[in-house]
């Protein structure tokens, strides 16, 4: 894909979304212990509002991704139609998926959605 045809935007909510999942999953479970007693009397002024910030961005990441997952599949499938090359690249992203997700299942945490992204993917495929 050629520089003119990226859509920077889609780039970009991509990576804010890969950010989001990253904070839910690594970061907010272990923000907790970090910060309690830490920062003497402030610590529970700061605890709250990361608390708070973090509740309200929670499940965002993951909502982000599906959307963008849907608008990325809709823009290949018009910018490719009904050539082979749409079909091995769908299959190779879905296979890619379910690859990284079940690597990050077993390794990482137990809940994981790459996984299920790359079974719908691949029964899309007509």
């Amino acid at each position: 894909m050629s520089q003119a045809q990226r859509l920077w935007a889609l780039d970009g909510a991509r990576g804010c979304a890969i950010l989001l999942m990253l904070l839910a999953h690594f970061v907010s479970p272990r923000l907790e212990p970090a910060i309690s007693g830490a920062l003497g009397p402030f610590s529970v002024t700061i605890h709250q509002a990361l608390e708070k910030a973090l509740s309200i961005l929670n499940g965002k990441g993951a909502a982000l991704f599906c959307c963008l997952a849907g608008c990325s599949w809709s823009i290949m499938a018009q910018r490719h139609g009904q050539k082979n090359g749409f079909y091995k690249q769908f299959l190779r992203r879905a296979l890619g998926l379910l690859l990284l997700g079940l690597l990050f299942s077993k390794t990482a945490w137990n809940t994981e959605v790459l996984s299920f992204f790359g079974v719908y993917m691949c029964l899309c495929l007509p």
